[in-house]
């Protein structure tokens, strides 16, 4: 699995559901980007051992939603961003199965609106391969 894997998935399904307007970045934007726009930012993952080859990932998302300064009330337009947003990201589609979150929450700080996701996935590493046998040569008889 690639270290973007979740990234670019969350990334996608946030671009599938607003139609690439407002702009989808998952870099940092570039100081005075059209507004408005959305930026995907993966803050953490954890890895913890299950079983053996199994472990247990986790991603932590933040998607800002950054509204346009020039409009007035930006109360009702954050609110339905964070309401699309929510249902977007509550199922996000991989190339092996989708990937439900485990908790989504949204806040609202200094005029910017964060949506905070966080995915669990079971990842299984390939078996290693094992040498090969050796063949053994046996000296001497068995007493009767």
């Amino acid at each position: 699995m690639r270290g973007d894997y979740m990234l670019s998935a969350v990334s996608k399904a946030v671009n599938a559901e607003f139609n690439q307007a407002p702009e989808c970045y998952i870099e940092v934007p570039a100081q005075g980007a059209r507004l408005p726009y959305i930026f995907v930012a993966q803050l953490q993952t954890e890895q913890t051992p299950d079983n053996r080859l199994r472990f247990n990932r986790y991603y932590f998302f933040d998607v800002r939603y950054h509204p346009d300064d020039k409009k007035g009330s930006q109360y009702r337009e954050i609110t339905n961003v964070a309401e699309r947003l929510k249902a977007c990201l509550r199922q996000i589609p991989t190339d092996d199965v989708p990937v439900r979150a485990t908790s989504i929450r949204s806040e609202t700080v200094d005029g910017v609106l964060h949506v905070f996701a966080d995915y669990f996935v079971r990842v299984m590493l390939p078996e290693p391969e094992a040498p090969d046998m050796q063949t053994i040569k046996t000296i001497g008889n068995i007493k009767e």
